[in-house]
């Protein structure tokens, strides 16, 4: 087969090979889009995100290609190609579970409507001009053009209500506003409005109807008798022997008629009290009223709190009332303990399914009876395509269009009836519910180790082109499962900490979302540690190291934390599985903050100095040099021990290594060499790990808190951030938002300074 007859073969085959390369991708997208939302590994990420790029260019390649071929008189076996134009719409419209790939496509909104047009025009100009064969062919060409159009038209639409800012300027109670007074434009802009909008379920609706389901109910006769003893204050005005059954059945009558008297009672007062502002005070008061009277509420009550849930409007850095805010709070401490953390993914999935998925366009009225005509416009054209005779057609191109009007109409069909996966996020091959829970790992003595050993061919070949550094901070990732113990280790800081012991009024309040873990010093330090003949320089050191940069600040205790845990003596009986099992957690987190600082640097602070994690590793590699590691042949976890135990040797003798390293290592030795002093001398091992854990988990809340929600929900894209879960956690239980911070009155600058004057003259006096 020479080269001429390949090039033959290939202009034959070329517009065939472009089409089911085209169906295949939008077959691919339909199974995998949504996979997008659990942790999958990166090189299926790549392949949706390939998917998701070229499924649109090669539509695009096609159509052109169809547009080339058809523009002068084509034969006549191959008029059957220009029925693929209306395919190749439907396929350029995408599907359902991934409207876009990033948050930044969904502000490209107009310029899908540009692909919109030009491409409707160039496929209706193709079909018009090339098209002269039979009327049943041409009726089912038709119905394939609206549905494509339909489809098209969709995809824009879903893409501008999707944008993050229109989330703040639309809340949800813009709707219901809008039903009680009306949208201005009369009574078919109305209409127009509740067909476009609708009632759209959430993940979050589900999860509690669930733990609703699962709840006791008072279905048995001691039960009701019981209630009806409340309700007629120990007076039970009822014969048993007369009927049981009757008995039993009417108190839960009359108190599911009171539970809804209730019901609707309070649905009048919140509609009375939904612009009801209260203060920082106030919110404090009212939240620890809530912490004191924990217990389960009536179920039209949890779901009437859990309307107000709202998780779109942290993501959008909106600010959320604090009335609002009571109810969020009210109604997560009241659901099942076993429920809040299922609770917490339901809300990201929420906002997952309005920012990357067509959920506010496709869960609507005008878009349900949309959708049903798209069924039936596409299962009617594959209808008459099969009853047309095709025999004067090439029998490839028949074989290409049969499978292309089936696998649409099929597609359409199947996308219809699993559009529940939009609130059931399974997870589908490669993903699994254990990746869910993996949290990314990274260390510098990690990095510093493996720079010591002798280099694999890939630290060879980034070295030549001078990004071996680049390499040993982002290829080298581990993960861990450990996403559940962290929600559990931050709900247990916030709510025991936090509401019921250290938060007392508003500046205790804002005091508390500023630790960075200060608290866990006061904590666990004894008093009396001052009174220690060598503690005040230890103290000294710790207090010191909390109080610089923040950056620095995680840097440092980082490299403590892993000089210190390499340090002690682990015995074989750990439980890692506990919440009290400090150290490894205090060490998970530890390493996840250094996954942030080299790979999103902007999440964990704005302005934080990633190059400061590089500085620290060439640092360390230099003292490795004074420092006793056994040759090349070992482990990185053995060259990793003896790395950190040989550069605390190093450091307690600057006369070796000079001004050759920078300050930094040094002071992560000092505040080393302080925690070893603390476990010897004035803690036991168990609270020490406890002190260490409860520090990093005071800095992750801290860094989770400062970050903006814009961030939280780009990182959406790729799956839940175990920092994007203890952000939302936070604004859940009541913490300070970014949003609050922002909103916060300032003081007054002549208050402030009568205020010093006044405190000033009482200490003269």
């Amino acid at each position: 087969m020479g080269i001429s007859s390949a090039l033959d073969w290939w202009d034959d085959w070329k517009l065939r090979i472009l089409v089911l390369g085209s169906n295949t991708i939008q077959l691919f997208l339909f199974i995998y889009g949504g996979v997008r939302w659990h942790r999958i590994s990166l090189w299926f990420r790549l392949c949706i995100w390939l998917a998701y790029i070229g499924g649109d260019s090669l539509a695009i390649y096609a159509l052109a290609t169809l547009f080339n071929r058809h523009k002068h008189e084509a034969p006549a076996a191959s008029e059957l190609e220009v029925l693929w134009a209306p395919i190749l719409l439907i396929h350029l419209s995408g599907q359902d579970m991934i409207a876009s790939y990033s948050i930044q496509d969904n502000y490209l909104w107009w310029r899908q409507v540009v692909t919109l047009v030009s491409q409707v025009t160039v496929a209706m100009y193709v079909f018009c001009l090339a098209w002269s064969g039979k009327k049943i062919l041409l009726k089912a060409a038709v119905l394939l053009f609206i549905v494509g159009i339909l489809k098209f038209c969709a995809k824009p639409w879903a893409l501008k209500r999707a944008i993050i800012r229109s989330i703040a300027r639309h809340p949800p109670s813009v709707p219901r506003r809008k039903k009680l007074i009306g949208s201005g434009g009369g009574q078919l802009a109305d209409y127009w409005r509740s067909c476009t909008t609708g009632f759209i379920p959430t993940v979050t609706m589900f999860v509690v109807s669930r733990e609703l389901r699962e709840r006791p109910q008072p279905n048995d006769e001691t039960e009701a008798v019981k209630q009806g003893e409340r309700r007629e204050g120990g007076q039970f005005h009822e014969n048993l022997e007369r009927s049981t059954v009757k008995t039993a059945i009417e108190p839960v009558v009359e108190q599911q008629k009171k539970e809804e008297e209730e019901e609707e009672e309070e649905e009048e007062e919140e509609e009375e009290e939904e612009e009801d502002l209260i203060n920082l005070n106030e919110y404090v008061e009212r939240a620890k009223e809530i912490m004191n009277r924990q217990g389960q509420l009536s179920k039209p009550t949890l779901r009437r709190l859990q309307s107000v849930l709202q998780p779109e409007l942290f993501m959008a850095d909106a600010f959320v009332t604090y009335s609002k805010r009571l109810k969020i709070l009210q109604f997560l401490m009241a659901i099942n303990t076993n429920y809040s953390y299922r609770v917490i993914r339901a809300g990201l999935f929420d906002v997952y399914i309005r920012l990357y998925t067509r959920v506010r366009v496709t869960i609507t009225p005008i878009a349900s009876w949309l959708r049903l005509l798209s069924i039936l416009l596409a299962t009617t054209a594959a209808g008459l395509y099969a009853r047309s005779h095709k025999d004067m057609y090439n029998k490839h191109d028949i074989t290409v269009t049969y499978i292309l009007f089936f696998s649409t109409a099929l597609l359409e069909l199947i996308s219809s009836v699993t559009l529940c996966r939009l609130f059931f996020p399974l997870a589908v091959w490669p993903a699994t519910d254990r990746r869910n829970q993996m949290v990314d790992q990274q260390s510098v003595i990690w990095c510093a180790a493996r720079m010591t050993k002798k280099p694999n061919c890939l630290l060879w070949l980034s070295a030549c082109i001078y990004c071996d550094a680049l390499v040993n901070q982002r290829w080298y990732i581990k993960q861990t499962p450990s996403m559940d113990r962290i929600f559990e280790a931050v709900k247990h800081h916030v709510i025991f900490y936090g509401w019921s012991k250290y938060i007392k009024s508003a500046a205790s309040y804002r005091r508390f979302n500023c630790m960075r873990g200060q608290l866990a010093l006061k904590k666990f330090l004894p008093g009396s540690a001052k009174d220690h003949p060598a503690a005040s320089k230890h103290l000294l050191v710790v207090g010191n190291s909390l109080s610089i940069p923040f950056d620095e600040s995680v840097l440092l205790w980082h490299i403590a934390t892993e000089i210190w845990f390499h340090h002690q003596t682990r015995t074989s009986n750990d439980d890692n599985t506990s919440l009290d099992s400090a150290v490894p957690l205090g060490l998970e987190i530890s390493r996840y903050m250094m996954y942030l600082f080299t790979s999103q640097p902007e999440m964990l602070m704005p302005g934080t100095r990633s190059h400061l994690f590089a500085n620290a590793c060439d640092d360390i590699t230099f003292m490795a040099k004074y420092s006793d590691i056994v040759g090349h042949s070992i482990t990185l976890a053995q060259a990793a021990q003896q790395l950190a135990k040989g550069i605390l040797h190093t450091a307690r003798h600057r006369w070796v290594y000079g001004d050759c390293v920078g300050p930094l290592i040094p002071k992560a030795c000092e505040l080393a060499d302080a925690l070893i002093f603390f476990m010897e001398e004035l803690l036991d091992h168990s609270t020490l790990e406890k002190m260490v854990r409860d520090v990093w988990i005071e800095m992750l809340c801290y860094t989770a808190s400062r970050c903006g929600g814009y961030l939280h929900a780009v990182s959406l894209g790729s799956g839940i951030e175990p920092l994007t879960l203890v952000w939302f956690s936070q604004c859940y239980l009541g913490m300070e938002t970014m949003a609050d911070r922002l909103q916060r009155p300032v003081p007054e600058p002549e208050k402030e300074e009568e205020k010093t004057q006044g405190a000033q003259d009482s200490n003269k006096e």
